[in-house]
């Protein structure tokens, strides 16, 4: 029997033989023996189970009557059959036409500043902040000093953009999430001139944007909350009864209203129709989302419970790179392959960036301390061949591309500033990350070993599963999630 010492003799071994040798003979023993050292375990994911809380989450990830002019979803933006992202480097969210990598401006042209990120696996317990550059976050301190006088309290704590007007109940990280895209005016609010398509259903043509007009003249916070109150109006109309009538005779509550109101009670029958809150929405979809993004069957968590079939000889391979030479574990680590802590690559930058006019400065826009600038955070990587284009700005179209950038991002960057790709000054040159910065001197056939190790963490259920996507949504506009090429 080997000894654990000549199991890492042969690793050692093995790192320092030609790479093809690589792909053709992995000593499973000599690699379970690396991935133990690197606490690499199973991805232990919750049950797949509908409830009613479910159910309404669905029905508002996929509904465009979120958006101040009805045209947007959660689900435009994160679209189940592109990984849970969208296809195009920077999101189009108001005013936009068909969805994926389909998807185009249209009048207005606006884009998001950022890369739309994936979902999958935001409900797990490592997961610790939210967006690129992490704005919304555990408050460890609060969190720490609940328990300190109470042991049993289980209440999580935010850091966001609302601050003290974060408002209280919301359940996790990814309900958190779900308060800004419904109040961010390029993603899904809009402006207070807008007006619905006027060939939307009738019952949603040529409406106003009464949500941008609440907020109008606000910032935020107070902004936020007044997108949020108005949110729930639209929904429920609860100062309405089932027998109020307009001036022309016409029932004023929908019969998609009456829908949603259904939803509501049964996800929460303890909360009455004038007590429900943007709480409640935000809480649902992060329900769903936990749920139904959940990665359950990847190919490498059946190799790490012992089957070596379960991935081929260069997924294997692949491995030993990923956890050995590449050095891509020393931030994408553990079972969802993320530390989500915050990093530089020194990525060029495409689009207008985060609140400036030339760039995006990452985590320093919330932190603003300058060991932050060009900082994002590290993505998981779990289905993230199914994800495509990468970094915060999309600007890598390839996994290819993006590891070709890791392998040397500084004379990369160079390059692209001499032929006038990218704006590269000491600042940002001075930021990228030490473990990348010497350059990882990975070969062409290394690279194509990293991306077969990827393709083991895929897991195509996740995203395909028949009960994510409605077949219709509660207020009859089309279901943010089907292609439409024309």
């Amino acid at each position: 029997m080997k000894t654990t010492a000549a199991l890492l003799s042969t690793f050692l071994l093995l790192l320092l033989a030609p790479t093809v040798a690589l792909s053709q003979s992995v000593d499973d023993k000599v690699l379970r023996v690396l991935l133990a050292s690197h606490g690499q375990t199973p991805l232990e994911s919750p049950p797949f189970v509908v409830d009613d809380k479910y159910i309404l989450g669905q029905a508002l990830y996929f509904d465009p009557v979120l958006s101040g002019a009805r045209e947007v979803a959660c689900a435009t933006c994160h679209l189940p059959i592109r990984g849970t992202s969208n296809a195009q480097p920077l999101a189009v969210g108001v005013d936009g036409r068909r969805l994926g990598e389909y998807r185009l401006a249209g009048g207005r042209g606006f884009e998001t500043p950022r890369n739309s990120p994936d979902v999958l696996n935001r409900g797990h317990a490592l997961v610790q902040n939210m967006f690129w550059d992490g704005r919304v976050a555990f408050d460890e301190e609060a969190i720490r000093e609940a328990r300190y006088y109470d042991d049993g309290d289980t209440t999580p704590y935010f850091e966001s953009p609302m601050k003290q007007h974060f408002p209280d109940g919301v359940e996790n990280l990814l309900a958190a999430q779900a308060l800004f895209p419904i109040a961010g005016v390029d993603e899904m609010l809009g402006r207070p001139g807008d007006r619905s398509d006027s060939e939307l259903p009738d019952e949603h043509a040529n409406l106003p944007n009464e949500l941008a007009q609440a907020a109008a003249g606000f910032a935020d916070p107070a902004r936020i909350e007044r997108v949020h109150k108005a949110m729930i109006a639209r929904l429920f109309a609860p100062r309405l009864s089932d027998t109020d009538v307009d001036e022309d005779g016409e029932l004023e509550l929908k019969q998609w209203q009456k829908e949603y109101r259904r939803l509501a009670r049964a996800a929460y029958p303890e909360v009455s129709l004038y007590g429900l809150s943007i709480v409640e929405l935000v809480n649902a979809i992060g329900h769903f989302e936990k749920i139904a993004f959940a990665t359950r069957n990847a190919p490498w968590d059946d190799y790490l419970r012992g089957n070596n079939g379960a991935i081929s000889g260069d997924a294997k391979a692949g491995a030993l790179v990923f956890f050995g030479k590449g050095k891509c574990a020393a931030c994408h680590a553990g079972p969802l392959f993320s530390d989500f802590e915050f990093h530089s690559l020194g990525v060029r930058q495409i689009g207008p960036g985060k609140n400036i006019s030339s760039d995006d400065l990452g985590r320093y826009h919330v932190t603003a301390d300058e060991r932050d600038l060009y900082k994002f955070r590290t993505p998981p990587l779990r289905n993230v061949t199914l994800s495509p284009p990468y970094f915060h700005d999309g600007v890598a179209a390839t996994l290819r591309a993006a590891i070709r950038h890791h392998n040397d991002p500084l004379n990369l960057a160079g390059a692209e500033d001499a032929n006038g790709t990218h704006s590269w000054n000491s600042s940002k040159r001075n930021s990228v990350s030490y473990i990348v910065a010497a350059g990882l001197k990975l070969t062409e056939t290394e690279i194509d070993l990293l991306i077969a190790f990827l393709a083991s963490l895929e897991d195509n259920l996740a995203v395909y599963m028949p009960d994510i996507v409605p077949a219709r949504v509660p207020s009859g506009l089309p279901v943010a999630a089907m292609f439409n090429r024309e």
